[in-house]
């Protein structure tokens, strides 16, 4: 994946079979590419959204939970991308603290900003 900014999303794809990992394990050494596969995977699951594949997302959300979400303390998945977005930033910022750390914001901001472009959030 790549982010570009103010040009979006970019996957690199390869002809190789896709394994499922296991959750993450929350730590000062991980939260940063937890921070990235989220905002990989909102940006991935509202164009799912987008295209009317209701089913997928609600899946989608039930992995989210469980990969991401639940490790970092979410009790329950979102059924909607904003409510995974205000999820996932609330659990990251008691995460953050903590830890004693801060992730950067530039992922999520060029991700927010498609976001808003596709009505998911203002």
């Amino acid at each position: 994946m790549l982010m570009l900014c103010d040009v979006g999303k970019v996957d690199l794809i390869f002809d190789e079979p896709w394994e499922s990992s296991p959750p993450w394990v929350v730590s000062a050494d991980t939260l940063m590419g937890i921070d990235d596969h989220f905002w990989d995977w909102t940006i991935w699951v509202a164009s799912k959204d987008r295209a009317g594949k209701e089913e997928l997302v609600a899946t989608e959300m039930r992995k989210m939970h469980k990969h991401l979400l639940g490790p970092l303390g979410v009790e329950h998945a979102p059924s909607t991308i904003p409510d995974a977005v205000a999820a996932y930033t609330t659990a990251r910022a008691e995460t953050e603290a903590r830890l004693a750390m801060a992730v950067p914001r530039t992922v999520e901001d060029e991700v927010r900003r498609l976001l808003v472009a596709g009505r998911y959030a203002s």
